[in-house]
C-alpha cells in the first residue's frame, strides 16, 4: 500500500544518482602536474555525495477537501452506528473519542428456559485508552461495578432495563451486564467463561490487540424482550507523539488529525507500513511536529472568551478501507495537504505560512505564463458542511450554510438577480465533530476554490530547496505583482544548452495564487449549530380499560377427549387509537397472572383453552393502543369449570351360570360421547363393596355399543370351579369412566359361575396350545401341553412331539416313554430354583454326588447347574461346570481330543521301546523304564533327550551353549584378547574384557567403535561427527549430493555446493586473522580476503575532451578586477586557494532508464593527456602575458590546477537517456589553458 499512496502523491521525480569521484591516473600526468593533481587528490580523496529527489504533489480539488471518491473509507462515521452480527468483518480502526457500533464475533443462549443471551462485541482491531459510555438504542447505559468471576462487571441500573420481579436478574432487578477489555488484555474473560463454559470459551478466546464487550442480557417480557441496538463511546488508539516521543496520554494527542495521519502511515497492520525515514518529523514547514503543533492552537469562539483547539479528529474506520480514502478523509478534518517529497512524507496543516523566498524578474530565466481565472459558474459563493455532531450523539449534521456577498456580487452579471447566481459548496467533514470547526472548515474550502490564478515560471537552481505546498512572493513588473503570495504546486528540473552549448540547470514552478486570509476566521462569523429541535407536546396517549363480560365454558369432543375452554366477551372502549385487547388469567390459587392471549383491533370475544375441570380461574383484560400504551386492568371475572356432560352407569348387565371353562359377562355402554372405558369388579361374596381388590380389569370400547367378556379360570383374577355339581358363584358390578377420570356411580349386582368340562362337553381337544389346571380326558391330541397337572395312570404317546420339557422328576418305574416312540427331537429339561426339586433323569443312582450305587443320574446338581454321572462308585465318567469331566477307572480309546484337563489316571501308548508313558514319573519316550528312556521330562521340569532340532526360541537363565557361558542378559565367550560378549547392559563387544575398552563394540544406542573398517558396500547414515564433534548431514556426505562431485574418482567439493543454507555462519582459512591475514566468507554475504587480488573489468566506456584555448575565468587575484587583463600599475598577489574554474559536460554512449534514475552506481575518471599549455598571469613592463611557465621577481609562485570528473544520469524528454560526464576544472594563479583531457567510465556493481 506505501507504494500506491507514494505514486498517488508523486506526479513527476528526477534523481541525481549516487555519484564518485576516483583518483586521477597519476602516471598519465607529466611532471609538475601530476603533483598537483596528486595534492588535490590528497585534498579531495573520494567522494560520495547525496542522492537528491524532488516531487511534485497530486493536486487536490482543494485543501484538504474531501471528494465523494474519497468517502469509502470514512462514510460509517455518518451512519448508523450499532453492533451487528456478520459472517466477515473487518476490524475497526478508532481515533479520537466517538461512537462506534461493533461486531458481534460470538453469540449464545443459556439457561433452562433459553433466558440468558451472552454476546462478545469486538469494537476495534487494536488496543483503545477507554469506554466511555454504552448505549442501548437511544438510552445511554447508567451502571454499578462490581466484581463477578474475576472481572470487573458492570451491571445496567437504568429502569428502563430493570425487573425486581424478574427471578433471573443480575441483581437489583438489573437485565443487562457486562465487562470492557481494552485490547491489552493476555486472557480470555473470566465471566465469559463462567457462564458459557470452556468450551464456547477455550483458553485461546484473548481477543489479542482487540478492544471488546462481553455483554450479558436477561430476557423479560415487559424490559428486555428484543436485542437492542448496542453502541459505544470510546477513547481510541493511544498514537506516538513525535514532540515528546511517546505515545499518547492525553485526549488531545489522541485527537489530533496530524498525529492520527502519522500512524496510519507507519502502522504495519492496516497502515501504509512507511518508514521511520520517510516521516518528516521535524517543527519545519512540512514536519508532523509542526503540523501537531497547528493542530493544537486555540481559537476564540463567538462568545470572545470560550476557546476549542484549532483541528481535531475523531472518528472511524475499518482496515480493509482503501488507504488514500482513510488519509484524505483525516486530513480533510484538519485543511491539511500530505506530500511525498525528497523521500519523506510531509504534512501541512491549513493555516498560513511564511513565505521561504522571494522571486523577483531578476531571477526569471524565461517568460512567465499566466493561467488566467475560472469562469464565475465554476466557483461557488456559499458553503457548508456535513460532519458528526458529537453534541447530538455523533449522529450526523449540517452546519449553517455559509454566504459570502462580496463572492456572490462578483459571480452576478450587471443586471441580474443574484438569487439566480447563488451556488453553495458541499464539504464532508466524516471526522470532524464540532459545528465550529465544521463552519471554519468549510469556510477555508470556500475561500481557497477562489484562489485560481496559476503562474508558470522558470528560475535558477537557488530555488530547488522548495517543496510543494510551501508559501513564495513574486515580484513582476510586467505582471504588477509585488510581493503577491503564491502557493507552491509543483517543481521540476530542467536542463537546457545556452548559446555557448553549455548545460544549464534551472527549475519550473508551478504557483498557485493564495492568500492568508484563506485561513482566517472572525468570531463573529460562527452561526448557531442546528439543533435536535425542541419536544413538542403529543397529548394524552393513554386509553381506558375494556369492560368484561361473563364467562361462559365451552366442551369440544377431540377423539377420546372433551377439550374445555372459557370464552372471554368483552365491550371495547370507542376510540381509534385501540389497536386490540390483551387477555390474562390465573388460577384462584395463584397470585400472578399470564398472557393467555391477545384480540386484535375490533374483536369483542376471546378464547382460554384447554382448562381444568374443577379449577377456579380469574380472568382480566387490558386495551393497547398503536404505539403500545397499555390501560389499565379491567375488572376480575371468576368461572369455576364443571363437567360438560353427565355420564351413565352401564346398562343390560348379565352373567351366565353352570357353563363349562367360563362365565360370559355382557353389558351395554352408555351413550356419552365423553366415554373413556368401563370397570369391572368380582367377588364371592353377595353385596360385596367394590376396591382396588376386586377389580378385574378395565375395558374399552364404543359409545353406546354392547360389550361381552370372557372370564375363566385363565383370566388371572383367580377364577376356578370345584365341582360340577356345585360349582362357585361369582357377583359383578360395574362402573363407567369419563375421559375426565370422572366415575359413575356402581351398578346393581348380578351373579355368574363356571363348572368343569365332562367328557358330554367335549369329545376332543384339538388346539395349538391348550392352557389349563387340570386335564382330565381319554384323548389328548395337542402340540404342547402347558398344564400344572396331568392326571393319567399312563400318558401313552405314540409319537412325541419336537419338544418335550419336563420341569418336575422324571423317575424310572413312575413313568415309561417306550424307546421306539422317541424320535428325532429334544427332551429339555429346565431347572428350578428349588434345590429340592430338580430336574434331571436318573436311573440306578440317587442323585449327581451319588458314588455308592451303579448306574446313572442327568439333571442339575445343587448349585442349579447341568451335570452328569455313570458308572459304578468306582469307575464312572461324571461332568459338572465346577470341576469338568472326570474319569475314573481305565481309559481306552483310539485318538482323545481335548481341551480339557486329564487328571488322577495313568497314561500308557504303545509297549517295549515304541511306548509313550505319562506317570507320576513324568513323561518318557522310547523306553518303558523312566530312567531308560531316552527323551524324558522329569516332573522338576528337567529335560533329557539325545539330540534337538529347535526352529522356536530357546529361554533359559543360565548353562553354556559349546564353549559360550551363558547368563540372564548375556552371552560370552573367550578372555581379554579372544573375548566376545553379548549383553543387553552393553551391547556387543570384541577384543577386550570390559566393554568401554574394547577395540570393536557396538553400544545399544547403534553407536559403533572401531581400530578400522573395510567397507565393499554402501553406508548409509542420516550423520556423522568430526573429530571436533560437529556433525555434518548424511545428505552432504554422499557422491551424488549438491554438496561433493567426483574428480578422478575422488571426492571433491561441488561447484555451487556449499550454498548459504550448508553454512552456520561462516566459511574461513586456519590461518584467518581479522584485517591482516587469511580469508573469511559469512553466511550473510560479507566477505574478507587479505593478500588475495580480486579483479574484473569494470570499464564500460571511454574517450578523449578537449575544450580548446580557454581562458580562466577566476577573478580572484585581479585585485579590483578587469576584463581579462592584469592591470599594467598593479602588483600580483598570491591566489589564497585552489577555486572551481569552469565546468565541462561529455555525453558518453552508456544509457540509463530514465524515467526510474538508475539503480547502477557508475564511477569516472579524468587526466590530462597528450600536449597541453598553461599561461599564467606574468605582469611585465607592457602588461602583457607570457605562458612559457617563467616568473618575474615578485610573482607568486604557487600555480595549480587540475580536473574532477563526477556522474550525472541525464533524462531527455524523448530519445535515449545517456550517463554525462561532468568536468570541474580548478586553477590557482592560471590565466588560461589548452589542455586534452582522457576520460573513463566505471560500472561498479
Amino acid at each position: 500500500m506505501a507504494k500506491a499512496i507514494k505514486a498517488a502523491l508523486i506526479a513527476t521525480a528526477v534523481v541525481i544518482a549516487i555519484v564518485y569521484v576516483a583518483p586521477l591516473i597519476l602516471n598519465a600526468i607529466p611532471g609538475q602536474l601530476a603533483a598537483a593533481a596528486a595534492k588535490a587528490i590528497t585534498g579531495l580523496g573520494v567522494m560520495k555525495m547525496a542522492a537528491y529527489t524532488f516531487v511534485s504533489t497530486l493536486a487536490a480539488a482543494g485543501v484538504g477537501m474531501l471528494t465523494n471518491k474519497g468517502m469509502g473509507g470514512n462514510a460509517s462515521n455518518y451512519g448508523v452506528k450499532t453492533s451487528v452480527r456478520q459472517p466477515v468483518a473487518p476490524r475497526q480502526i478508532i481515533y479520537g473519542q466517538t461512537r462506534v457500533g461493533g461486531v458481534i464475533a460470538h453469540i449464545e443462549v443459556t439457561g433452562s428456559d433459553n433466558q440468558f443471551l451472552s454476546m462478545i462485541i469486538v469494537i476495534s482491531g487494536h488496543p483503545i485508552e477507554g469506554l466511555v459510555n454504552v448505549r442501548f438504542g437511544d438510552t445511554t447505559l447508567t451502571t454499578a461495578s462490581s466484581t463477578v468471576s474475576g472481572e470487573t462487571t458492570f451491571r445496567v441500573t437504568n429502569s428502563d432495563f430493570s425487573n425486581t420481579d424478574n427471578a433471573d436478574n443480575f441483581g437489583s432487578g438489573s437485565l443487562a451486564r457486562f465487562t470492557f477489555h481494552d485490547g491489552t488484555q493476555t486472557a480470555h474473560d473470566g465471566l465469559a467463561r463462567a457462564r458459557l463454559g470452556s468450551t464456547s470459551i477455550p483458553s485461546t478466546h484473548k481477543y489479542i490487540n482487540c478492544a471488546y464487550v462481553y455483554l450479558e442480557l436477561v430476557h423479560d417480557s415487559e424490559k428486555n424482550n428484543a436485542l437492542p441496538g448496542v453502541s459505544f463511546e470510546v477513547k481510541g488508539k493511544n498514537i506516538y507523539d513525535p514532540r515528546t516521543g511517546a505515545d499518547a496520554t492525553t485526549d488531545l494527542q489522541r485527537s489530533n488529525p496530524a498525529l492520527q495521519i502519522r500512524d496510519y502511515l507507519m502502522d504495519t497492520t492496516y497502515g501504509i507500513n512507511a518508514t521511520s525515514d520517510e516521516i518528516n518529523d521535524t517543527t519545519n514547514a512540512g514536519g508532523f511536529a509542526s503540523a501537531a503543533n497547528t493542530c493544537d492552537q486555540t481559537v476564540t469562539l463567538a462568545d470572545g472568551s470560550s476557546t476549542e483547539r484549532r483541528y481535531t479528529s475523531n472518528g472511524f474506520t475499518t482496515m480493509d478501507a482503501a488507504g488514500g480514502s482513510v488519509i484524505e478523509g483525516i486530513t480533510s478534518s484538519m485543511g491539511g495537504r500530505l506530500t511525498y517529497t525528497n523521500g519523506k512524507f510531509n504534512l501541512f496543516a491549513g493555516a498560513a505560512q511564511t513565505p521561504s523566498l522571494t522571486i523577483t524578474d531578476e531571477d526569471v530565466l524565461a517568460p512567465v505564463s499566466v493561467a488566467t481565472k475560472s469562469r464565475s459558474g465554476d466557483m461557488h459563493n456559499a458553503v457548508k458542511s456535513i460532519y458528526v455532531d458529537a453534541a447530538q450523539n455523533y449522529t450526523a449534521n449540517e452546519s449553517p450554510v455559509l454566504e459570502d456577498t462580496t463572492m456572490l456580487s462578483q459571480d452576478t452579471p450587471s443586471g441580474s438577480s443574484s438569487n439566480n447566481f447563488k451556488k453553495t459548496l458541499e464539504v464532508n467533514l466524516p471526522w470532524t465533530n464540532t459545528t465550529t470547526m465544521a463552519q471554519r472548515l468549510a469556510k477555508i474550502q470556500l475561500k481557497y476554490q477562489r484562489q485560481t490564478m496559476i503562474v508558470s515560471c522558470r528560475v535558477g537552481m537557488e530555488f530547488f530547496r522548495l517543496q510543494p505546498n510551501d508559501f513564495v512572493q513574486m515580484t513582476n513588473e510586467r505582471l504588477s505583482f509585488t510581493n503577491k503570495l503564491f502557493e507552491v504546486q509543483d517543481l521540476a528540473m530542467s536542463i537546457e544548452t545556452n548559446e555557448d552549448g553549455a548545460l544549464i540547470a534551472a527549475v519550473d514552478l508551478t504557483l498557485r495564487e493564495i492568500a492568508d486570509s484563506v485561513w482566517d476566521f472572525a468570531s463573529n462569523e460562527y452561526s448557531a449549530a442546528i439543533g435536535e429541535g425542541s419536544a413538542i407536546g403529543t397529548g394524552d396517549f393513554s386509553v381506558n380499560a375494556p369492560t368484561i363480560g361473563t364467562l361462559t365454558q365451552r366442551a369440544t369432543i377431540q377423539g377420546p377427549h372433551t377439550i374445555i375452554d372459557i370464552i372471554v366477551p368483552w365491550t371495547n372502549r370507542q376510540t381509534d387509537s385501540v389497536q386490540g385487547t390483551e387477555i390474562q388469567y390465573k388460577l384462584s390459587s395463584e397470585s400472578d397472572y399470564a398472557v393467555a392471549t391477545v384480540a386484535g383491533k375490533g374483536q369483542t370475544k376471546g378464547v382460554i383453552q384447554n382448562v381444568v375441570v374443577g379449577a377456579t380461574y380469574n380472568v382480566k383484560l387490558r386495551h393497547f393502543s398503536f404505539d403500545n400504551v397499555y390501560s389499565a386492568l379491567s375488572s376480575q371475572a371468576n368461572i369455576t369449570i364443571a363437567e360438560s356432560d353427565t355420564l351413565a352407569q352401564p346398562s343390560s348387565v348379565s352373567a351366565t351360570t353352570g357353563k363349562p371353562f367360563f362365565i360370559e359377562l355382557k353389558w351395554t355402554n352408555p351413550a356419552n360421547t365423553n366415554l373413556r372405558a368401563v370397570e369391572v369388579h368380582a367377588s364371592l361374596s353377595s353385596g360385596f363393596t367394590p376396591s382396588t381388590g376386586t377389580l378385574v380389569n378395565t375395558y374399552y370400547g364404543d359409545v353406546g355399543k354392547d360389550k361381552r367378556v370372557i372370564l375363566g379360570k385363565s383370566s388371572g383374577f383367580g377364577f376356578e370351579y370345584t365341582t360340577t355339581a356345585s360349582p362357585k358363584t361369582y357377583y359383578f358390578r360395574l362402573r363407567a369412566i369419563n375421559v375426565l377420570g370422572t366415575a359413575t356411580a356402581y351398578t346393581s349386582e348380578v351373579s355368574g359361575s363356571f363348572t368343569k368340562a365332562l367328557s358330554a362337553d367335549i369329545d376332543t381337544i384339538s388346539a395349538n396350545q391348550l392352557t389349563a389346571g387340570t386335564i382330565d380326558a381319554g384323548t389328548i391330541s395337542v402340540e404342547n401341553i402347558d398344564a400344572a397337572e396331568i392326571k393319567t395312570n399312563t400318558l401313552a404317546v405314540s409319537v412325541l412331539p419336537t419338544t418335550v420339557v419336563f420341569e418336575a422328576e422324571l423317575t424310572d418305574g413312575t413313568t415309561t416313554i417306550s424307546g421306539s416312540n422317541i424320535q428325532s427331537g429334544t427332551i429339555t429339561l429346565s431347572s428350578n430354583n428349588a434345590t429340592n426339586d430338580l430336574a434331571h433323569i436318573k436311573g440306578g443312582k440317587t442323585s449327581y454326588e451319588d458314588t455308592t450305587n451303579e448306574g446313572f443320574f442327568m439333571g442339575f446338581n445343587t448349585s442349579n447347574h447341568p451335570a452328569f454321572n455313570i458308572g459304578t462308585g468306582t469307575d464312572f465318567l461324571k461332568y459338572d461346570q465346577s470341576n469338568g469331566l472326570t474319569i475314573r477307572g481305565s481309559l481306552e480309546a483310539g485318538d482323545i481330543a481335548s481341551n480339557g484337563t486329564l487328571s488322577g489316571v495313568n497314561m500308557s501308548i504303545g509297549s517295549s521301546n515304541a511306548i509313550f508313558k505319562a506317570t507320576s514319573s513324568g513323561i518318557q519316550l522310547g523306553n518303558a523304564t523312566f530312567g531308560s528312556a531316552p527323551f524324558r521330562v522329569n516332573m522338576a521340569g528337567d529335560l533329557v533327550a539325545s539330540s534337538a532340532n529347535i526352529t522356536g526360541s530357546i529361554t533359559s537363565t543360565s548353562g553354556t551353549i559349546g564353549n559360550f557361558t551363558l547368563g540372564a542378559t548375556s552371552l560370552t565367550a573367550g578372555t581379554d584378547g579372544t573375548r566376545v560378549s553379548l549383553s543387553t547392559a552393553d551391547g556387543i563387544h570384541l577384543g577386550h574384557n570390559t566393554f568401554s575398552s574394547a577395540p570393536f563394540r557396538v553400544d545399544r544406542a547403534g553407536n559403533l567403535t572401531a581400530q578400522s573398517a573395510t567397507i565393499t558396500g554402501s553406508v548409509t547414515a542420516t550423520s556423522f561427527a568430526m573429530s571436533g564433534g560437529e556433525l555434518i548431514n548424511a545428505g552432504d556426505i554422499r557422491r551424488d549430493s549438491s554438496f561433493f562431485t567426483v574428480v578422478n574418482n575422488n571426492l571433491a567439493l561441488a561447484d555451487d555446493g556449499v550454498t548459504s543454507d550448508k553454512i552456520a555462519g561462516s566459511l574461513q582459512s586456519t590461518n584467518y586473522s581479522a584485517g591482516s591475514a587469511g580469508w573469511k566468507i559469512q553466511k550473510s554475504g560479507n566477505a574478507e580476503f587479505n593478500g588475495v587480488v580480486i579483479s574484473r573489468q569494470l570499464l564500460v566506456d571511454s574517450g578523449t575532451f578537449s575544450p580548446g584555448n580557454t581562458q580562466a575565468l577566476k577573478n580572484d587575484i585581479r585585485n579590483g578586477g578587469g576584463s581579462g587583463v592584469y592591470p599594467r600599475s598593479t602588483t600580483p598577489t598570491n591566489d589564497s586557494s585552489l577555486d572551481l574554474d569552469n565546468t565541462f559536460f561529455i555525453e558518453t554512449n552508456t544509457g540509463h532508464s530514465g524515467w526510474a534514475g538508475t539503480d547502477a552506481t557508475f564511477l569516472a575518471l579524468i587526466a590530462a593527456v597528450g600536449a597541453s599549455s598553461v599561461a599564467v598571469w606574468t605582469p611585465d613592463v607592457n602588461g602583457q602575458t607570457q605562458s612559457d611557465g617563467s616568473f618575474i621577481a615578485g610573482f607568486p609562485s604557487d600555480i595549480q590546477w587540475g580536473a574532477v570528473a563526477s556522474v550525472m544520469p541525464i533524462t531527455r524528454y524523448s530519445g535515449n537517456a545517456r550517463v554525462f560526464i561532468k568536468l570541474d576544472f580548478f586553477t590557482r594563479n592560471v590565466y588560461s589553458y589548452n589542455i586534452t583531457f582522457q576520460w573513463k567510465l566505471y560500472q561498479v556493481t
